[in-house]
């Protein structure tokens, strides 16, 4: 309860802070509406830092005396790239609720950009929660008493959190394309983002799914290559993440004057394509770093379904394919 507590008042410090940073509002503001979702948004980052911090926090505190680990085996993961890890995602998710409070001071005259900048944001501030909810699954394989609950957890940020996310992102690439065609915006047709989203969730489950059921990664040589080299690099995909975090808001600070546009209709399009690419590269450098850790794999009630269809050789072919590659060979650097 008392670390709650302590959550909520660093939660309030920090958006105050971040407050206090953005530039006062002008005279004449952005509509209502658009400001209520990008201060809600910038609020949901700040708690999100506050979780991250207080993870970190505690984290730190912590002396374990019975996880001695194999600090010699590939599969070990360090304390410190643990925490490296949150720390990098509690500064993106800081950065994020700064990107966020800056839109609310917008002036009038940039009101056709806002759609733009929530779309270019949430791409930021969606897989910096992603890189929240990775660390703390590098917590729980740390930790050798919540070890196998790691492989539950690689669910949630390699297959359902990215397809969350894209989610909303279609939503705001669907504001940019109504900007765009206001006030003649066709009511049907596939020409729009919702469609072309639905049809980026379908590619971006089957693509997640598949390599993790099949272990696509483990059939070639190319790709045994690049889990050789990620696999004992824990803390590479929040890296990655905080300095995207970090391009965009210097990104942000570098606009001084307020720019009157109107987005194209293809920037929607090219906007969420773009946020599912990053989302499955964000997921697939996350399951290459757990996935062989945890022993991802074929679910075994599935197993027996393909042996009671008669696919039994298949799944043989498969398995054969997908133990060329031993995570135990790989040396730790």
């Amino acid at each position: 309860m008392t670390y709650l507590w302590g959550e909520m008042i660093l939660s309030q410090i920090i958006l105050e802070a971040l407050s206090g940073l953005s530039p006062s509002p002008s005279p004449a503001t952005i509509d209502s509406e658009l400001s209520s979702t990008a201060s809600s948004y910038s609020s949901f980052a700040g708690i999100f830092a506050g979780f991250s911090f207080t993870a970190l926090a505690i984290y730190l505190g912590w002396h374990p005396d019975t996880n001695k680990g194999e600090p010699s085996s590939s599969r070990h993961i360090a304390r410190a790239q643990v925490a490296a890890a949150l720390f990098y995602a509690m500064v993106s998710l800081a950065m994020c609720s700064f990107l966020y409070a800056s839109i609310s001071a917008q002036a009038v005259d940039a009101v056709q950009r806002v759609p733009v900048e929530l779309l270019l944001y949430g791409i930021v501030f969606g897989v910096s929660v992603l890189t929240l909810f990775y660390s703390l699954t590098l917590m729980m394989y740390e930790n050798s008493h919540t070890k196998d609950a790691a492989g539950y957890a690689y669910w949630a940020v390699v297959i359902v959190g990215p397809i969350i996310v894209l989610s909303l992102l279609i939503n705001a690439a669907n504001s940019v394309w109504q900007v765009k065609c206001t006030p003649e915006c066709p009511s049907e047709g596939w020409l729009q983002p919702v469609p072309v989203g639905i049809i980026s969730l379908g590619i971006l489950l089957m693509f997640s799914v598949a390599i993790t059921v099949f272990r696509l990664l483990y059939w070639w040589e190319w790709t045994r290559r690049f889990l050789d080299w990620l696999y004992p690099r824990p803390t590479f995909p929040a890296v990655v993440v905080f300095i995207f975090a970090t391009c965009m808001t210097v990104g942000s600070l570098l606009i001084t004057v307020p720019i009157s546009f109107t987005p194209s209709s293809w920037f929607a399009f090219i906007g969420s394509i773009a946020g599912a690419v990053i989302l499955a590269v964000f997921a697939l450098a996350c399951g290459c770093v757990i996935g062989p850790r945890v022993n991802i794999g074929l679910p075994g009630w599935l197993k027996r379904v393909l042996y009671w269809l008669g696919w039994a050789r298949t799944w043989n072919i498969i398995e054969q394919r997908a133990g060329g590659w031993d995570p135990d060979s790989v040396q730790r650097n």
